[in-house]
């Protein structure tokens, strides 16, 4: 149980990081600033997978190692956007659910709204209904030897099978 705890932990600390980081890259910051800047500066993998996305262009205007946006820059910082901030939001979640903290939210509310209707006269004691019942009186039966039945029957009885005398 612990151990499952702490994977839960894990794993929704490490959703939560990943949307975080995501959010931090230049593409996602630019499109939270509303800015759109003239070059931007990203490693050499990125950068390749950028220009064939089409979403990075070789400028002569930027330096080298900083490319300009290209025409689906924007369109993918949406998406990167979005799916940025949903891991972000999952692993939140994720990690307030593993800690306990639904349950916590649950008693509290539920201990709230009792005290709410104490304090304003909301909470009234439901009637208790009794059914009077008639008492059945037991009767007498005769319980057949079901076991006997059962073991005398050579499908039913376990083991090996025992060589019958000849």
């Amino acid at each position: 149980m612990r151990r499952a705890r702490l994977h839960g932990v894990g794993g929704a600390v490490l959703l939560a990081l990943v949307g975080l980081l995501s959010l931090s890259t230049p593409l996602s910051r630019s499109i939270l600033s509303g800015t759109l800047q003239t070059c931007i500066t990203e490693s050499r993998g990125v950068a390749w997978l950028g220009i064939h996305l089409r979403v990075l262009v070789e400028s002569p205007a930027c330096p080298g190692g900083s490319y300009a946006p290209g025409p689906h820059f924007s369109e993918v910082g949406h998406i990167s956007v979005a799916l940025s901030s949903s891991a972000l939001l999952a692993g939140l979640v994720a990690l307030a659910w593993t800690m306990g903290l639904a349950l916590w939210a649950r008693r509290s509310l539920r201990a709230v709204r009792a005290w709410l209707g104490h304090r304003l006269g909301l909470a009234a004691e439901s009637p208790v209904i009794v059914v009077d019942s008639p008492v059945r009186a037991p009767l007498e039966g005769q319980v057949s030897n079901l076991r006997g039945a059962i073991l005398g029957c050579l499908r039913h009885r376990r083991g090996p099978p025992a060589l019958a005398p000849a």
